[in-house]
């Protein structure tokens, strides 16, 4: 609970005195130990609110409106959910204090439910926060699950969209846990995925990760594969399809004379059979790279935006 110190210089302390020190160090133990029970209860019933509010059950979630209104998170139309997920840690070595310090000193607009490697934070804001406030903040919560583990530890923060109402919260939730696999499959995030700015990957990693082998798009890429050095007709690919299929910007952004570009560009219409002018064969390409990308199968990259 807490240390009490005494100093006595002298060593004269009487029997009585020492008492007196006890007694004392008693009354400040019961007073510290009700306001931790206070602390405990306070912070169990807001992470129960937590689990309810986020839970796939509609009666749950409407059931847990008024709990949330009572904590006082529910006034204001800016209310969003973050994710914290610790991935690569030994079980129980310091994970659980160390997801709770995403909220040290929040105050009341704050609320957390913590379970296993993850914790599900729910948050009101005064004014609305725009995608770099949020990704500013969460990668601040991610340093400090860092630094309370002290070691090496795969920390992931992903961030919701902002909702006007309580009744938004699981879908904010949704989007949150989407924005935690974005962090953990794509580099270039540095470990933080704020939804709003995952743009096509937003949707891209909703598909699961089943999906069958040996469709179109997974074909014209193995061949691809099969006749690529390098990766370097898959990275052109990957650049002018990214740029809209606009050879200047492509060329530009490879530092590629034209004719180089055209050259490459014909070998990837020989080789994979599609035509890079039909636009459902470019969607077809496109998001198969995305989704190998998404799934680890393929080299991870940074877009070219």
């Amino acid at each position: 609970m807490g240390l009490l110190l005494v100093i006595d210089a002298e060593h004269g302390l009487s029997a009585a005195e020492i008492a007196d020190v006890e007694l004392v160090g008693d009354r400040v133990a019961a007073l510290l130990a009700g306001r931790a029970a206070a602390g405990d209860r306070e912070r169990a019933a807001r992470a129960a609110t937590v689990r309810r509010i986020l839970s796939a059950d509609p009666a749950e979630r409407r059931a847990a409106v008024g709990d949330l209104d009572r904590l006082g998170l529910a006034v204001g139309p800016h209310l969003s959910v973050t994710v914290v997920e610790v991935r690569g840690h030994p079980p129980g070595a310091g994970v659980e204090p160390a997801l709770w310090s995403v909220t040290a000193g929040v105050g009341d607009d704050t609320a957390v439910a913590v379970h296993g490697g993850r914790a599900e934070i729910v948050r009101r804001d005064t004014a609305a926060p725009t995608p770099a406030d949020l990704r500013a903040r969460a990668a601040r919560q991610r340093d400090a699950v860092l630094r309370v583990l002290g070691g090496p530890a795969d920390v992931v923060v992903g961030t919701g969209g902002v909702v006007g109402s309580p009744s938004g919260l699981y879908e904010s939730g949704r989007q949150a846990s989407v924005a935690v696999r974005a962090g953990h499959r794509l580099p270039h995030l540095g470990g933080v995925g704020v939804w709003d700015e995952l743009g096509e990957y937003a949707v891209l990693l909703c598909v699961p990760d089943d999906v069958p082998p040996g469709h179109a798009g997974a074909r014209a890429l193995g061949r691809l594969a099969a006749h690529d050095t390098g990766s370097r007709l898959r990275e052109t690919l990957r650049v002018f399809l990214d740029e809209a299929g606009s050879v200047p910007r492509a060329a530009r952004a490879l530092h590629l004379h034209r004719t180089s570009l055209h050259y490459r560009l014909r070998r990837i219409r020989e080789i994979t059979g599609l035509d890079l002018d039909d636009g459902r064969d470019r969607l077809l390409l496109h998001m198969q790279l995305r989704l190998e990308e998404t799934t680890g199968s393929g080299r991870p990259v940074t877009p070219a935006r």
